[in-house]
């Protein structure tokens, strides 16, 4: 088997393997292997096959013209190459026939994990680099996370719905390996996980969200401000600021420093973000040198540094704008959803429940330390600016707070 490291993504391709229209994809643990022992696997080696008619099963496949894939979210510190080339030749030793897989896993929870569907785009390019295609009508997804609820019939839950989404989400028959594996016809009850939301479901929420949105820009059109207007009316001409951008994972700060950006065109510079999490007082010294001359707008992933900050360029005199970028707990966890899916860059990762609640505990008390520790001017009676930014499917309800020192 030839296999590819390619970034999050490995790839293993049998040599003698055969493009065919229909498929048969597999997950490959709890599906095809589980471990000796322990429900955790210790190392390459510590794994044995699940149902002992898989050779049979896999050999009926590719008598009736199937290709056999295997699909896997896979993140243990495990020689996985090993793993695979010990599973197949398990599988072909003594067999009539030469089991050919192709096999493709996401090391890293991330655009490429299941249920997202870009494991299968490699696939498809995999297929159209060998002048084939995949009929989906006549293809099937076999995987153990189906959102099985415990009943009498079944002792055990699933953990998630993650093979059945991805089935869903690829348009193709899905079934459990109870049912392929041993013709079982036990009812079983399951949900969906919602924390995964369908295509469907992400469609009907953004429309939902715009069109809230939509009400509450005609609501609040007397109090819409650009930011050229609100450093305008704040700032003494001819002196440098700074802009700092801050808000929950996923709320769309990125986004508003390109607009910022484009509205300010070159006189505005942004400060390279992997300096937050080095030294802060290089992060001082940084600014320093870039103020001198430039205007300098800050995205501040690392929050922890946001009250450092503040008071390091109060001690400069240099004038802050800062922005909170204000969206809902549960709205930029579906953003996060569908920015993995959507972006070009293959290091985000989903953000789970426990850690989008952590960051969102950690940001809040830093958040009011800072507002409570330096004092900042309120430019409107409401002590607060809105600006509505539309643009796609992001909107942003922005809070502007001013630090002039």
């Amino acid at each position: 088997m030839n296999f590819i490291k390619k970034g999050t993504l490995l790839i293993g391709i049998s040599e003698n393997f055969k493009y065919n229209s229909k498929i048969a994809c597999f997950s490959f643990k709890g599906t095809l292997i589980i471990p000796k022992k322990k429900t955790n696997f210790i190392d390459e080696y510590d794994f044995k096959i699940l149902y002992n008619n898989l050779i049979e099963k896999l050999n009926e496949i590719k008598e009736l013209g199937g290709s056999i894939i295997i699909f896997e979210n896979f993140y243990e510190d495990i020689n996985l190459k090993s793993m695979i080339e010990m599973f197949i030749n398990k599988i072909n030793k003594n067999n009539k026939y030469k089991i050919d897989i192709i096999f493709i896993a996401s090391l890293k929870s991330n655009k490429y994990s299941k249920p997202y569907t870009n494991m299968f785009k490699i696939l498809e390019l995999l297929y159209k680099n060998n002048n084939s295609s995949i009929n989906r009508n006549e293809s099937i997804y076999i995987g153990h996370q189906g959102g099985r609820l415990e009943t009498r019939y079944y002792n055990k839950y699933d953990r998630n719905c993650s093979d059945r989404s991805f089935a869903y989400n690829l348009g193709i028959k899905y079934s459990i390996p109870e049912n392929f594996f041993k013709n079982s016809v036990t009812k079983l009850y399951w949900e969906w996980n919602y924390q995964i939301p369908t295509i469907k479901m992400r469609k009907n929420k953004l429309k939902e969200q715009l069109k809230k949105k939509e009400l509450d820009d005609k609501d609040n059109n007397n109090m819409e401000l650009s930011v050229s207007k609100i450093i305008k009316e704040n700032l003494i001409e001819g002196s440098n600021y700074i802009i700092i951008i801050i808000g929950l994972l996923s709320s769309g700060k990125t986004t508003l420093i390109e607009e910022i950006k484009k509205e300010k065109k070159s006189l505005i510079v942004e400060l390279n973000k992997k300096l937050q999490y080095g030294s802060k007082e290089k992060i001082i010294k940084e600014i320093k040198k870039l103020n001198k001359k430039n205007n300098i707008i800050i995205e501040l992933n690392n929050i922890s540094i946001l009250y450092y900050l503040l008071e390091n360029i109060k001690l400069k005199k240099i004038p802050v704008l800062l922005i909170e970028t204000n969206l809902k707990d549960s709205f930029c966890k579906l953003l996060n959803n569908i920015k993995i899916q959507t972006t070009e860059y293959i290091d985000i990762e989903l953000i789970s429940k426990t850690k989008f609640n952590n960051y969102k505990k950690k940001y809040d008390n830093i958040w009011n330390k800072s507002k409570r520790s330096v004092s900042y001017k309120k430019n409107d009676k409401n002590n607060r600016l809105y600006y509505y930014k539309k643009k796609k499917i992001i909107i942003n309800d922005s809070k502007y707070y001013w630090y002039q020192y």
